[in-house]
């Protein structure tokens, strides 16, 4: 009679994240709690933020579907992200402790999903891209309305929002940055599903682009407004970070050395 192979039992990594999602949810429930009448509902973006997470990783365990591990890993970026951005917009020792939770948990999530799984590198652009949109999308709907952006402790939001230099043409900067990351959001989702590289070069060039012009609007705001904006800095250091990312992908990937290597000797010069 044939001996039977013992049955070995693994824990799916989506329910050890799902844990992880949790203490995120409880870190931000603690942020609501510190403030929850503050005018950028950040605490409550990472309520939704961390139920979400918690629901994609449990359903990622419960159906080993691999797509949703690519999905969790997305909202982890971000979440990681805005940890960051918020302890630097609230300006207050009280929130650092559960900041820190959440991001050690959101960063266990990232490296780990690291070790279990292949990410596809145009999926790390598509989660700075989405940070960059809502950032962008914040400022413009604020500024549109007529309003200025809220900066926590920090008072150089208003300065720059009504200075001159904060409008093209009449136009909010933050509605050229929405329009910006958008096309980045939409060439990085288009990389993911076709592998062109073409998609990856015109990301890279337009990040580059993007890091420029955000050069000369901090160079505007530390030295001739003695300002600055939270919410415009960040915005910026999502674009210096999407620059860098997809500098290292388009290297590696290859695309420096098809660009800029040397040539082959062609037929021309052998004749």
């Amino acid at each position: 009679m044939p001996a039977t192979a013992p049955r070995t039992s693994r824990l799916h990594p989506g329910w050890s994240f799902a844990a992880l999602d949790l203490v995120g949810l409880a870190m931000a429930g603690w942020l609501f709690a510190i403030d929850s009448q503050d005018k950028i509902p950040v605490p409550q973006g990472g309520l939704l933020l961390a139920l979400l997470l918690a629901a994609v990783a449990a359903a990622w365990g419960a159906s080993h579907r691999d797509w949703l591990g690519d999905v969790h890993y997305a909202g982890a970026l971000v979440g990681l992200v805005f940890g960051i951005v918020y302890q630097a917009y609230s300006q207050t020792a009280d929130t650092i402790p559960p900041v820190i939770v959440w991001s050690i948990a959101m960063l266990a999530i990232v490296v780990r999903t690291h070790r279990v799984k292949r990410i596809h590198p145009g999926l790390i652009l598509a989660s700075l891209d989405v940070v960059g949109l809502l950032i962008a999308g914040y400022l413009s709907d604020v500024e549109l309305g007529g309003g200025v952006p809220s900066c926590g402790q920090v008072h150089g939001c208003e300065t720059v929002a009504l200075s001159p230099y904060a409008r093209i043409g009449g136009i909010p900067v933050a509605v050229f940055g929405v329009v910006l990351s958008l096309v980045l959001l939409s060439m990085a989702i288009a990389w993911l599903r076709t592998d062109n590289p073409t998609l990856l070069d015109a990301h890279y060039g337009l990040s580059l682009v993007g890091v420029i012009f955000e050069i000369y609007f901090i160079s505007v705001q530390a030295f001739i407004l003695h300002a600055v904006c939270i919410w415009c800095a960040s915005y910026g250091l999502s674009l210096v970070a999407r620059f860098f990312v997809a500098l290292v992908i388009w290297v590696r990937a290859g695309r420096f050395q098809a660009h800029f290597g040397r040539r082959e000797l062609g037929d021309e010069d052998a004749a």
